[in-house]
């Protein structure tokens, strides 16, 4: 997992391998997860990365109110779901959202540069996923516009705005984060969800 995080000072974080002796949080099972702690933020992301997507669980509480940049390297569908705090972001290519706690957004676009802003003393829980182009490929017979969005050679923000999350995609998020499967079966279950 590769993570470049700038502040708004143009200071970047630096990483550790691993949890913090002290988290409490919940555990994405069988990621990876990198943390940094400093006097401006405590941060842990742990991301799971399969053939053709990945999970990304992220816990962060900044001690200032902090504008982040951060990179989107790939093409494809992002979908952001805030399960702690509201967040503004603004993606390059798509403009900017406003998700607050509970509100997913989903679109699709190739890399580009996005920012979000972090207000002090807050703690933010976000799930972050990312589905390969050839993901949604096999996802078309299912979901026949997704072969519109893949055609498109713009970014798009699906429906042209956030969403509230149904108390099944809440359950399917929850799921996730307490996998009570082994090595061998975890992949097959989030693989599924």
């Amino acid at each position: 997992m590769a993570i470049e995080f700038t502040l708004s000072n143009g200071g970047q974080l630096e990483f550790q391998s691993g949890l913090p002796a002290d988290y409490n949080g919940p555990i994405l099972r069988g990621a990876i997860a990198l943390s940094s702690r400093t006097n401006i933020v405590e941060l842990v992301v742990q991301e799971l990365t399969g053939e053709h997507y990945s999970i990304r669980f992220i816990v962060c509480k900044f001690l200032r109110q902090v504008t982040a940049t951060a990179n989107i390297h790939g093409r494809g569908l992002y979908s952001y779901f805030m399960l702690k705090s509201g967040l503004r972001r603004e993606i390059g290519s798509i403009g900017k959202l406003h998700l607050r706690q509970d509100q997913f957004a989903c679109f699709f676009t190739e890399p580009t540069l996005c920012s979000a802003r972090f207000e002090k003393d807050k703690e933010y829980r976000a799930l972050d996923l990312f589905y390969s182009p050839g993901l949604l490929e096999e996802l078309i017979q299912f979901f026949p516009e997704i072969g519109d969005v893949l055609e498109s050679s713009s970014a798009t923000l699906l429906s042209g705005r956030t969403f509230w999350a149904l108390p099944c995609m809440k359950e399917i998020t929850n799921q996730i984060l307490n996998c009570p499967f082994d090595e061998a079966t975890r992949q097959f279950y989030f693989d599924l969800k």
